[in-house]
């Protein structure tokens, strides 16, 4: 029997990919900070509904809950961000449980300075945790310990304010030194950029077998900065990552985005290609030197990768991304069976649509099922699926040992939905975000999810 074939015989993995989505925060809105981003810019200044928003993140990890996959979840960071707030003059004070620090007047200023950062300060980025961090897992360590390394972010200020938060809720979740290693950034600078798991992947036989993790990179800090969209990723970065986390030659591999691809819109990896286990699913526009690369990494994995390519002609590199076909998330169930998780835009595109239907006709790979799920109020801002969650493969005592109570269950999903339907707004414009009231109304929402998930600390206005 084929390797790639539907029909799988199911073993019991000692290993579960958890999945660690990024709940949707209150001051969810439309900005346009993000260059390169089409969605992003596209939507600038549209009007937003953070609770949409939330509830449709959440129903996501709901229908992978129910598939039998490990589903756990990350709190959305403080807005106004208190770090960059202090930084830039705006709060003289400490923060308070009341709010930010920030009046009404001072907030609504219309000095043009003042806005551009007061966006900024309350982007709720965060939300895509591909970003948060790259993960190696205890099989592919030298330490056998999972390492997980957060992202800098250095490529816009929106993001980058995100560390020192991440920083923290992921020493909270990932405490325990005997079988966690959390490391700080890689120092910040936009020529060493580093933008987490979107740039990562991961090949194996199965998920409890060692593999071979891909990073993909944009440019080097060496070379002359180049014109178009900019490039997030540097090898650099990525080669540094690898070293913190104890891996060898034979089990890294680096690939370079093509420039083409990122003039499309392609500003993270994960818009254009997706790995499970073995199976390497890719647009052929996605690397520089693809063929060549392909046969290198045939040579470095001991076991058959399947390679499914997806030609210009069956979907050209814009309706890629405008869908975001390869942003969905390629999962294995308890069953051994492959899933595509996509947004409906991929459903809604006819040329999309009709290359799903072919993989999942194809008996050469194990893909045999799709779901697609409304998602837009992210897809808006240039997020998918796999945009929306932080992958960490885990074996059940570390899983146990896991801080807070981040594991959902049916129960907890229910308790969060209460608290978005009773916190977040429905409806807010960028010029919502200067309210104090709104600040206020969003601390409220904050400080429940802290409780629910048993992580009150992690808030500056909680302590």
């Amino acid at each position: 029997m084929s390797v790639f074939s539907k029909v799988q015989t199911v073993t019991q993995s000692t290993f579960f990919e958890v999945n660690f989505d990024g709940i949707v925060g209150p001051t969810h809105n439309y900005s346009g900070l993000s260059a390169g981003n089409i969605a992003s810019m596209r939507s600038a200044n549209a009007e937003s509904s953070p609770q949409a928003a939330a509830l449709q993140g959440l129903n996501k990890m709901r229908v992978l809950l129910r598939k039998g996959v490990k589903q756990a979840a990350l709190p959305p960071q403080q807005r106004p961000c208190p770090y960059l707030l202090n930084d830039l003059g705006y709060a003289k004070g400490s923060l308070t449980q009341n709010g930010p620090g920030l009046s009404r007047e001072t907030a609504s200023d219309n000095a043009s300075d003042k806005k551009y950062y007061m966006r900024q300060l309350m982007s709720a980025s965060s939300m895509w945790v591909a970003n948060a961090a790259t993960i190696s897992p205890s099989l592919d360590t030298t330490d056998k310990r999972v390492h997980l390394t957060v992202a800098n972010l250095a490529n816009a200020l929106h993001r980058s304010m995100e560390v020192p938060q991440t920083t923290r809720v992921l020493n909270t979740i990932f405490e325990d030194k005997a079988h966690f290693v959390v490391h700080s950034a890689i120092t910040s600078h936009s020529v060493i950029g580093d933008e987490g798991a979107a740039n990562h992947g991961r090949l194996c036989l199965r998920h409890d077998q060692p593999g071979v993790e891909v990073f993909v990179y944009g440019k080097s800090a060496f070379l002359e900065k180049r014109k178009g969209f900019p490039c997030r990723q540097a090898v650099e970065a990525s080669k540094a990552v690898a070293r913190n986390h104890g891996l060898s030659y034979e089990n890294s591999i680096f690939l370079q985005q093509s420039e083409e691809a990122v003039d499309a819109g392609v500003f993270h990896n994960d818009v254009i290609s997706v790995i499970n286990e073995n199976v390497f699913l890719m647009h052929e526009k996605s690397f520089i030197n693809q063929v060549e690369e392909i046969n290198v990494i045939r040579r470095k994995c001991n076991f058959d990768v399947c390679f499914l390519n997806i030609s210009e002609d069956e979907l050209p590199l814009h309706e890629a991304v405008s869908s975001y076909f390869f942003n969905s998330q390629l999962i294995t169930l308890p069953d051994g069976a492959m899933m595509l998780l996509m947004p409906k835009e991929v459903e809604e595109n006819v040329k999309a649509l009709n290359c799903v239907d072919r993989l999942i006709a194809d008996t050469n790979n194990p893909i045999n099922d799709r779901v697609f799920l409304n998602l837009k109020q992210s897809m808006k801002n240039g997020g998918g699926p796999a945009c929306l969650r932080l992958r960490v493969l885990l074996n059940q005592s570390q899983i146990d040992a896991l801080g807070g109570d981040v594991m959902m269950t049916e129960s907890k999903l229910d308790e969060l939905e209460r608290i978005v339907k009773a916190y977040y707004r429905e409806k807010i414009t960028p010029d919502d975000l200067f309210d104090a009231e709104f600040i206020k109304d969003s601390y409220c929402a904050l400080r429940e999810i802290a409780k629910c998930l048993s992580m009150r600390e992690i808030y500056d206005f909680s302590k």
